[in-house]
């Protein structure tokens, strides 16, 4: 299985002085590269692809002697970007989608190397940078096995390496559920579980709204290209960053909890594209991160055995999670009643829970009336087990 580690980086200036420059070089190699492609197309109806640029870029190292100062790895990087870039528009032309036609990159946006050769980069204490040398770092041991894949961040508050490990196992065969839970997600709480327990909604965004307004008032009155300025944008990258890896360790929590307790664990696939299109909700939603919620349940499941599903999500508001009858509620409407169980009254997230648990396959819990004791006290991320900080290959990691 592919694991990727993530280390701080602690740099003397020399050496980051060299890494900024090898951002900006590469960041040139992939706007030149996207306007070769760009031109060739538009004057010779010519389409150029990843290997004709890599044979270019071998040719102009022994004439361009900055190009040089690079590692070869890094610069045929910037090159898989671009190339990635029009795969992935082509894909989406065909398919009716939006294009999205790759764009330029400025060079402040530009914040990241990768070295894809198989080699030793993490030792000890220290990340081996090729063409700078061993670095200190900090940052969890990194098991034995073969590591194939070098990244090297730019954030606000320092530089991070990112290996990206095959540890050699395969992921384990998923064996029959035993225990099994479907998870409600919203606003109110971040989400209620079939087992009646609610998890409360942190609202990290909201929490530190004030501070960032501040942040961004701070930068809209200083004067441009000025050193204020250059120290006021990274004040709000910085507290954008402390919102974004708050969330990141309430959903690492939370869902290694879960995937703990349980052995299937379905969720609704949400349209959160269409559901931010909402101006009044789209701040809260987007706050919530149910996507990266989810995509880390997925990716544990995997990795743990267990049974993750993600089932049809419209309608599971409005149905019976008994008899399967079908009842409009208003939004206003926080309770279920339904006339196949007279006097029996259930939270409205409840009954979704149970619903989107059916829809998996999976058995569903009693009700608080049928001798289940129901909590609505909410379940914050200080209860949940303890972080796991190993990300899958592909799940988020910024």
């Amino acid at each position: 299985m592919l694991r990727t580690y993530e280390h701080k980086l602690y740099l003397n200036a020399q050496q980051e002085k060299s890494l900024e420059s090898w951002l900006r070089t590469c960041c040139g190699i992939y706007n030149r590269a996207l306007e070769q492609r760009i031109k060739a197309y538009k004057r010779r109806g010519e389409s150029i692809n990843y290997y004709q640029q890599q044979a270019l870029l071998t040719k102009q190292r022994s004439r361009i002697k900055m190009l040089g100062l690079v590692p070869l790895a890094f610069e045929r990087d910037a090159l898989r970007r671009v190339d990635r870039g029009f795969k992935a528009f082509f894909r989406r032309l065909k398919d009716g989608q939006k294009p999205g036609f790759p764009r330029f990159r400025s060079w402040r946006r530009y914040t990241s190397l990768e070295y894809v050769v198989v080699s030793v980069y993490a030792n000890s204490e220290t990340i081996r940078i090729p063409g700078i040398g061993n670095v200190r770092s900090r940052g969890r041991d990194i098991p034995t096995g073969k590591q194939k894949i070098l990244r090297i961040l730019h954030r606000a508050d320092g530089w991070y390496a990112q290996v990206v490990v095959d540890d050699g196992r395969t992921a384990p065969l998923k064996l029959p559920a035993k225990t099994s839970v479907g998870i409600d997600m919203g606003l109110t709480s971040f989400a209620t579980l079939s087992t009646g327990e609610k998890i409360g909604n942190p609202r990290f965004g909201k929490v530190s709204l004030r501070k960032l307004k501040f942040s961004q008032r701070r930068l809209a009155r200083c004067e441009r290209h000025s050193k204020n300025r250059h120290k006021a944008v990274n004040r709000v990258v910085r507290c954008h960053e402390l919102i974004a890896a708050q969330r990141r360790d309430f959903a690492h929590q939370l869902s290694t909890d879960l995937v703990r307790r349980f052995d299937l664990i379905a969720f609704e696939n949400l349209n959160i594209r269409g559901m931010v299109r909402n101006r009044s909700l789209a701040r809260s939603i987007m706050d919530a991160a149910w996507g990266m919620f989810a995509n880390f349940v997925t990716c544990k499941a995997e990795s743990a055995g267990r049974h993750a599903v993600g089932v049809h999500a419209p309608g599971t508001s409005q149905e019976c999670p008994w008899c399967g009858a079908v009842k409009e509620k208003s939004l206003s409407e926080r309770t279920h009643q339904c006339p196949c169980r007279p006097g029996v009254t259930i939270d409205r997230d409840h009954a979704s829970a149970l619903v989107i648990l059916s829809r998996a396959g999976g058995n569903r819990h009693e009700t608080p009336a049928e001798g289940m004791a129901s909590t609505d006290s909410p379940v914050t991320s200080q209860q949940v087990g303890p972080m796991k900080q190993e990300y899958l290959f592909g799940s988020p990691s910024m």
